[in-house]
Parts: structure tokens; C-alpha cells; sequence
């Protein structure tokens, strides 16, 4: 009976650690969202953005020409909340829920000194997960209209940026 109660308890536990992580959608959608209006980018306000540069073994490691990367520092225990947003989807209306998630990391990609997507690493604050994703600029008029999930993964050894959006005259997306 004891093994029983504490395989019960065990179950009821780790049933929050199998929710969906990311953000919750009405009806479930796929990892690229698309909002004419441009999605909103919380967590930058009034902070400061401070440039990164990447080195390995002590060497610095230069993006491609042109790229710049920064990212804001974040306080411990930083939250970003993200407004309910109308979205299309292939023809099919979609809602993005309105939610504060945990901020962990925030990156400003830039090419020729104008940003062009903004990576996040966020976890939601009743999930025990994290999740990133990309908020990129297609127009190149300041409005971030795709939000890409999974976003592209930061890490401290390979920092390669975002693929380029059309309207630059880099390679395109």
C-alpha cells in the first residue's frame, strides 16, 4: 500500500514537469507565427544594451562582417510579460495568450548597425523548462512579424546569427 501511495504522489508531481513548454496558444499552432502588426518585444525597457564579443581560448572570434550582436543584463529572477496577440496562421486565426515568463536571456542581432531579430531564452513560471525563440524583422521597417519557435539557440562557444531576412543584402533567409 505504501508503494503504492508514494508511486500515486510521484505521478501527481511530475504531471506539471509534462505540460507543454513555451507559450500557450488557442488553437495549438505550429513554430512559426506570423503578426501583421508586428509582435511586441517586452524585457527591454529602459535597459541598456551591452555589445558581446566572443572569444574561445582567450582569441577573439569575430561574427561574419557586418553582424553585431548585444544582449541586455538581466537582473536574477527577470520576468518578461507578453500581451495576448492576434495571429494568422495559414489562413487560420490563432491567439497567443497573455503570459509572464521568466527571462533568462536577451540578444539583439544587428547587421550594418540595424537590428533585425531578437533572440530570448524563457521558461514559463509553472513548468519546470525553458524555451528560446526569435523575433525577426522580414521588412526591414522595425516591426518584428515572425516569431519563430524553437528560436535559434544561443550558446557562449557558437554564437551564429539569425539567418538574414530578405530585405538585406546579405544572403537571404
Amino acid at each position: 500500500m505504501r508503494s503504492l501511495l508514494v508511486a500515486l504522489f510521484a505521478v501527481v508531481i511530475s504531471l506539471p514537469l509534462l505540460a507543454q513548454c513555451g507559450f500557450r496558444v488557442d488553437p495549438v499552432a505550429e513554430s512559426n507565427w506570423y503578426s501583421e502588426e508586428g509582435w511586441p518585444t517586452p524585457g527591454m525597457d529602459q535597459r541598456q544594451w551591452i555589445p558581446v564579443n566572443i572569444t574561445m581560448d582567450e582569441k577573439p572570434q569575430p561574427l561574419h562582417e557586418g553582424f553585431t550582436v548585444s544582449a541586455i543584463a538581466l537582473p536574477h529572477n527577470s520576468h518578461a510579460t507578453f500581451p495576448g496577440t492576434l495571429f494568422d496562421e495559414g489562413g487560420v486565426h490563432k491567439k497567443l495568450r497573455s503570459q509572464t515568463m521568466l527571462l533568462f536571456a536577451l540578444y539583439r542581432w544587428s547587421f550594418n548597425g540595424k537590428p533585425y531579430a531578437y533572440s530570448y531564452q524563457l521558461a514559463p513560471t509553472d513548468v519546470a523548462c525553458s524555451f528560446t525563440m526569435d523575433l525577426i524583422d522580414d521588412r526591414g521597417d522595425g516591426k518584428f512579424r515572425k516569431l519563430t519557435l524553437p528560436g535559434h539557440v544561443v550558446l557562449p562557444r557558437r554564437m551564429d546569427p539569425p539567418p538574414l531576412p530578405k530585405w538585406t543584402s546579405g544572403p537571404a533567409a
